[in-house]
């Protein structure tokens, strides 16, 4: 029994390992392609790279947008799970999609400002 549990524990490790290195290379490749710095462009009329708060800005968008659209769905959902129809239902869908989109936004504006 103990001779069976042993090869076929050995037969796993010999068709996962190969799987195990393979994702190891590939996470090494990636960290060598993502860890340098992009050069810096500048343009025909001067232009630079957008200042910190222009970054926080943009980072607040983004999360408000990706927010807004969570809270379409999440909202939605737990509004008809609920039973509300009509304008109780586009105020309660409305009213999550700030909320996610606000919560998001904040958290993506803070995330910008540790990076500048």
């Amino acid at each position: 029994m103990l001779i069976v549990f042993f090869v076929l524990t050995s037969y796993y490790v010999e068709l996962t390992a190969p799987i195990y290195i393979h994702f190891y290379c590939m996470l090494l490749k990636l960290k060598v392609l993502f860890s340098f710095q992009m050069p810096v462009s500048v343009g025909p009329y001067g232009q630079t790279q957008p200042s910190c708060f222009d970054r926080v800005k943009m980072g607040f968008m983004m999360g408000f947008a990706v927010g807004m659209a969570a809270g379409a769905m999440f909202g939605t959902f737990s509004c008809l799970r609920i039973g509300m129809r009509g304008r109780e239902l586009m105020g309660g869908v409305g009213k999550t999609m700030m909320q996610s989109g606000g919560t998001f936004g904040t958290f993506m504006a803070i995330g910008m400002g540790i990076r500048c």
